[in-house]
């Protein structure tokens, strides 16, 4: 990888930005704003498999459908405040909704966006 390489963390710009940044081989990294109808969707649908990342942006953006004082919800962390945190543990969350926008099985998206980590951070251990 080309130390070039530029990673736009938790991507929320256009999906008519696209081709522009991959022009500057830019990696698009996504996180639970995907989850919600809109530009961010539109954006993950054009990216090419060979440029996508996907991130929690933990302890910041926890998904909607976990905030709630619903008893029966996941539990999820507080912060001294007692507001609710994002968690690395959500990943999964992130990843099956990308993979619903996408229309592919989250089990290759996983894997494409794995192979993509390892590519971008290949110094750090990508399981």
């Amino acid at each position: 990888m080309p130390a070039s390489t530029l990673k736009l963390h938790s991507y929320c710009g256009s999906s008519e930005m696209v081709p522009a940044f991959l022009k500057l081989n830019c990696f698009f990294s996504f996180s639970a704003s995907i989850l919600h109808i809109g530009k961010h969707q539109a954006a993950l649908k054009v990216v090419p498999e060979d440029h996508l990342l996907l991130e929690t942006d933990s302890p910041d953006q926890l998904p909607k459908q976990l905030r709630s004082d619903d008893p029966a919800k996941e539990e999820v962390c507080l912060d001294a405040a007692g507001e609710p945190v994002n968690e690395p543990r959500w990943l999964p969350l992130i990843l099956q909704g990308a993979a619903d926008v996408r229309q592919v099985a989250p089990a290759d998206l996983a894997a494409q966006t794995a192979a993509n980590a390892r590519r971008v951070f290949g110094h750090l251990q990508v399981k």
